[in-house]
């Protein structure tokens, strides 16, 4: 194998994939006009479409309810044990079902809670949302087992990975619209059901400021009300909360 070109797909701040080429060995490699192109043209229709595709996707395929699965990993990122639920659940994210690797985002998780570790004063628990093939959204999250006696209370890593509930996912969704920062900031008041008067209070402006961009957001997300609005983002095919 030869040159290898990646490109961050990214709409604003926000990055909604990643993309990687590879060539076969050549002395030429890949030619300036080439990443110029990927630069400036297809990375950025690929990170619209994908970011589009969210909203666009039949996620309604994605019915059922899986139970959740757990894996156990050693500080060096070697699967200790897994529960049968987790093989169903992984062949669903597996771009090849018969490979047996685990997907790099489940072994990413893992590995970044080492790194938190380090950190005493980190709140965080490291987690990652995974889509399936069918556009079911799962929620990878991990945590430190302890055990209960020996010389090492250190035990092995624990990964849960489970189906999403529509809460984890509403953020994601409203990150497809084409909304501002400060549209975004308001919307996301609205999910945690703040009054418009809340609202103008926790950003310190005027509730008719407010009015004006949920005017302007219900435009962007095709509904009439925050009642629509909220509805649309929790909405039952992403799964019960």
């Amino acid at each position: 194998m030869g040159d290898e070109l990646r490109a961050a797909l990214r709409v604003g701040e926000s990055c909604w994939g990643v993309l990687c080429l590879h060539r076969e060995p050549s002395p030429l490699g890949f030619r300036a006009e080439e990443i110029g192109l990927l630069h400036a043209m297809a990375a950025p229709h690929l990170a619209e479409g994908l970011r589009a595709a969210v909203l666009l996707s039949d996620l309604d395929a994605a019915d059922g309810h899986p139970a959740p699965g757990l894996l156990l990993f050693d500080d060096a990122a070697a699967v200790l044990a897994m529960t049968p639920p987790v093989r169903a659940l992984l062949a669903e994210v597996a771009d090849q079902p018969a490979r047996a690797e685990l997907p790099q985002a489940i072994v990413v998780v893992a590995m970044r809670l080492r790194s938190v570790e380090r950190d005493p004063n980190s709140p965080v628990v490291p987690r990652i949302r995974l889509r399936t093939r069918s556009g079911r959204w799962l929620i990878a999250h991990a945590s430190r087992l302890h055990t209960i006696a020996g010389a090492d209370p250190a035990g092995p890593i624990a990964v849960i990975l489970e189906p999403a509930r529509a809460p984890e996912i509403a953020p994601l969704k409203l990150a497809a619209y084409p909304l501002t920062p400060r549209e975004q900031q308001i919307a996301a008041l609205v999910l945690a059901g703040h009054s418009t008067r809340r609202i103008a209070d926790t950003l310190v402006v005027s509730p008719f400021t407010v009015q004006r961009h949920l005017k302007s957001i219900f435009e962007k997300t095709g509904v009439r009300s925050r009642r629509d609005l909220v509805a649309n983002l929790l909405a039952a095919h992403y799964g019960s909360p």
